[in-house]
């Protein structure tokens, strides 16, 4: 007989094996014996009680024994009421297997033991009292079709209708003609999937097609969420796409709790979205294990999500590196860290700051020889530096050095935008007649930044924003190495990575937070490393500050302090102007001491160096005003409000679920991630990102 494939299957019985019980199949009835017991047990008390009341026992022995006499008797009935019940369960198992162990339909109570009987899992007490035999032992005839496993099957079947249990076949000896049952392993309804693995799935299937196959893993809490999602997905070019890919990036980040990163692999097609670990708020500087390390030309700076150090590596990832942060986003402690780093390696360092006080606290400090604060100075300096780099190039060309034979020198140009207006204004004071319209030192970084690695004179440069004019052409090519303090409009985000999307969001109330470039090879979020400003920390106190100076500082200093002389008169009886004094300025060895000694300020050259701040325009935390937009019209790199503080959009999407709810996934100041579920059309407080065009630098101004 064949099952009918649209009904569940369900093992055969006897009326699917053709047999039928007829009425000739029965067994001789049992003679119950308990109640006979029972009256024995009752007289005999009875019998006893009078004749100890003959022999005059005292009272109390009369009671007892008729009490122990009615106790017997009533312990032989309920004994005797339960085996009886129990052989016609026993019985009524037999006849109805009858049919199925032997052909003569004479079934025979030797055939069968019913063993260890146990209450089972009955709800009625009675039904527990009687119980069930845990094992039952069966004696078939041989002649039956042992080949065939559907009338063992049949009979566990039959014996769970009997008897109100379960089982299956525990043993089968065909040649003792032997088949045993026991109670069958309860099956465990399996538990159903956590609300959140259901959405996971269902999210998976609605982007990648219903016939993708999706694993969720989730973690042990209480309310199980989700850790890990991967996806084998059918292939089709689309997926080639990187807006197709970052669309269902957002779609995960925007829908599911916590943020998540891909790992795409398009040969397999396949792709798995893991948590992104929790970054550290802060790490100090480690002690750098280098020192004195002249060809270490690795220098870290940050960790990234997986506690992978991002350092910036001067071959491999570049000659030089720039950094972009605005305010109060930790670019100055980056590039301190860098610093601080080349200087345990025993590599010369000059330093340009416009602002004049961020770096005065390196002043002093082992192998930093150069912290120029003056306009003059900074332009002397990068005078200085391209004038060495020409030198190295002729001693190479004479054959009398080779590029390994130099030290390195690291130029660092912080504030770069500063720079260039302080320079420009104080150019115009000092040019003359004949001389070119904008000041050389532009020439003159630009030359370093093609031609200073081969003399091994590298630029780290600083500036709050990423111009246009700076980051694009040639000098894109010069910067390979880059970091992004804070969040990025996403115009600054295409210029820094070639991605709108890349590092907008990051959160706003961590410092040291960036974008930069990790072991993989890609942008990714990075934790710097804190490294204090030594005038700042000694002026504090703050002992942890101190511990990490300390641990920094080399043993000792490779290269003195220089000092910058610009003369008024650099030859004797001859009139120079400013300009020609500048470039005639000397390099004098100074002590630490005298390195750190404070400066008097020259006024004409500060006078000289005021011009018009052309940015004032410009919004100090580099996004617009406050502007009412619906929650539809909101974008990845906005900052809306919510709950009291503005936070950083990551994603705004549809929700694929719900007509007309809109999901946003944001970050807090604090790095928490979380999601806003709001109807489309719902009003909220929004600042974009401030994607103004920047005045041109004329740093890659053909000259």
């Amino acid at each position: 007989m064949k099952q009918n494939p649209f009904e569940p299957w369900k093992r055969r019985g006897l009326e699917d094996l053709g047999f039928s019980e007829g009425s000739s199949v029965g067994l001789t009835p049992r003679t119950v014996m308990w109640p006979y017991g029972m009256v024995l047990a009752g007289g005999t008390a009875v019998a006893c009680a009078i004749a100890a009341m003959i022999r005059g026992w005292p009272l109390w022995s009369l009671v007892a024994i008729l009490i122990l006499g009615f106790v017997a008797a009533g312990l032989v009935s309920i004994f005797g009421w339960r085996k009886q019940r129990r052989d016609e369960l026993g019985d009524r198992i037999i006849e109805s297997l009858a049919v199925l162990i032997s052909d003569t339909k004479r079934p025979s109570r030797r055939d069968y033991q019913f063993r260890s009987w146990v209450p089972g899992d009955f709800k009625r007490p009675l039904d527990r009292f009687i119980g069930a035999p845990a094992d039952i032992r069966i004696r078939f005839e041989a002649r039956l079709d042992e080949e065939s496993i559907d009338w063992r099957m049949a009979v566990a079947d039959k014996v769970s209708q009997r008897s109100g249990m379960d089982y299956d076949i525990t043993r089968y000896d065909s040649r003792a003609c032997m088949l045993a049952l026991g109670f069958a392993a309860p099956v465990e309804e399996p538990e159903p999937d956590p609300v959140f693995k259901t959405k996971t799935t269902a999210l998976a299937k609605q982007v990648f097609g219903d016939s993708a196959a999706v694993s969720v893993a989730l973690n042990e809490d209480d309310e199980p969420l989700p850790t890990q999602l991967s996806v084998e997905y059918d292939t089709d070019r689309k997926w080639a796409k990187a807006s197709v890919r970052r669309d269902i990036e957002m779609t995960v980040n925007a829908l599911l709790p916590g943020r998540w990163r891909p790992d795409w692999n398009l040969t397999d097609d396949t792709v798995q979205f893991e948590l992104r670990p929790t970054m550290p708020l802060s790490i100090p500087h480690p002690r750098p294990d280098t020192f004195g390390q002249v060809e270490d030309t690795i220098l870290p700076y940050a960790e990234d999500e997986d506690g992978r150090i991002v350092a910036w590596d001067l071959k491999a990832a570049g000659p030089h590196m720039i950094v972009v942060g605005r305010t109060g986003t930790g670019k100055t402690v980056l590039i301190i860290g860098i610093l601080i780093e080349a200087a345990a390696r025993g590599w010369k360092i000059w330093v340009s700051d416009p602002k004049r006080v961020e770096f005065l606290g390196l002043r002093g400090w082992p192998n930093i020889q150069i912290v120029a604060t003056q306009v003059s100075e900074q332009v002397a300096m990068i005078y200085k530096a391209w004038e060495l780099m020409e030198y190295r190039y002729s001693l190479i060309e004479a054959g009398e050095a080779d590029e390994d034979d130099f030290e390195p020198l690291i130029v660092c140009l912080d504030e770069y935008r500063d720079f260039v207006a302080m320079v420009t204004g104080w150019y115009q004071s000092v040019k003359e007649k004949g001389m070119p319209t904008k000041c050389p030192v532009f020439e003159w970084i630009g030359s370093l930044a093609r031609k200073g690695r081969t003399a091994r004179i590298h630029l780290l440069m600083g500036t709050q924003r990423p111009d246009a004019d700076f980051l694009g052409g040639e000098m894109r090519d010069n910067f390979p190495a880059r970091a992004a303090l804070g969040s990025l409009s996403p115009q600054g985000a295409q210029m820094m990575w070639n991605s709108p999307s890349t590092g907008i969001a990051l959160p706003k109330g961590v410092k040291g937070r960036a974008t930069a470039v990790t072991v993989d090879g890609a942008p990714g979020e990075v934790q710097v490393y804190w490294t204090p400003d030594p005038r700042r920390a000694k002026k504090s106190g703050n002992e942890a500050d101190m511990a990490i100076l300390e641990s920094l500082r080399p043993p000792e200093a490779v290269h003195p302090p220089l000092r910058i002389d610009i003369a008024d008169e650099p030859f004797d009886g001859d009139d120079y102007s400013e300009w020609q004094e500048v470039l005639a300025a000397e390099l004098v060895e100074i002590s630490v001491e005298e390195a750190m000694k404070p400066r008097a300020v020259s006024t004409k050259t500060v006078v000289n160096a005021v011009i018009e701040d052309k940015r004032a325009a410009e919004s100090e935390d580099g996004y617009m005003p406050t502007e009412d937009l619906q929650a539809c019209e909101v974008e990845a790199g906005d900052l809306v409000r919510v709950d009291g503080q503005w936070v950083a959009v990551e994603g705004s999407i549809e929700d694929p679920g719900e007509e007309d709810l809109w999901c946003i996934d944001y970050r807090t100041d604090d790095d928490e991630s979380e999601m806003l579920a709001i109807d489309a059309s719902e009003v909220l407080l929004v600042r974009k990102p401030d994607n103004s065009e920047t005045e041109a630098t004329g740093l890659l101004d053909e000259q």
